[in-house]
């Protein structure tokens, strides 16, 4: 490569950066374009390179990657709705053969991340449900009461309250309904 300035690295404000771009999302988009373009881009699959310096031409990101000092990568993608979201992975600065134990292991801990960022969205996506069909609830003009099937009110909302001719919830709460 020789100098790396010359080549559009350069260093800056504590952060390398390649071609005005920071180069993590250099290597990022570099990762991802490797996982896509081998045809491993569905949930689970792995890209393993174990020597990049013969695995990877300067075409692919190899240039970038010895820059880096990164020999050696396992990535696994987490993939959302059909589209690569994500790649979970871990890089060595020495060429090494990933043993099927690592490999394993890798994908484990991205499967188990993927499920959690997918469940922490499901439960925002609930929250904001829930908060919606809240404001309907208070805003509508007609009585809205929540009633189990033995008729005692557990909820209602202003409209509701008028109709009972009541000012708060607690005057009526638990009360059955006829």
């Amino acid at each position: 490569l020789g100098d790396p300035r010359g080549s559009g690295v350069h260093e800056g404000n504590d952060l390398m950066v390649a071609k005005d771009r920071p180069l993590l999302a250099v290597v990022d988009a570099t990762v991802r374009r490797i996982y896509v373009d081998n045809g491993t881009a569905s949930q689970g699959n792995m890209l393993v390179l174990r020597n990049v310096d013969e695995e990877l031409t300067a075409a692919d990101g190899g240039d970038m990657f010895r820059l880096l000092e990164i020999k050696a990568i396992v990535a696994c993608g987490l993939v959302g709705g059909g589209k690569l979201r994500a790649l979970m992975g871990v890089h060595q600065t020495t060429a090494r053969h990933w043993t099927d134990a690592e490999i394993q292991s890798v994908r484990g801990i991205a499967e188990r991340c993927w499920a959690t960022i997918e469940a922490r969205a499901a439960e925002e996506k609930l929250k904001m449900n829930e908060q919606h069909l809240r404001a309907v609830i208070e805003t509508t003009p007609e009585s809205v009461m929540l009633l189990p099937a033995e008729g005692a009110i557990l909820e209602a909302n202003p409209a509701g309250l008028r109709m009972n001719e009541v000012e708060t919830f607690e005057s009526i709460a638990g009360n059955p309904v006829d």
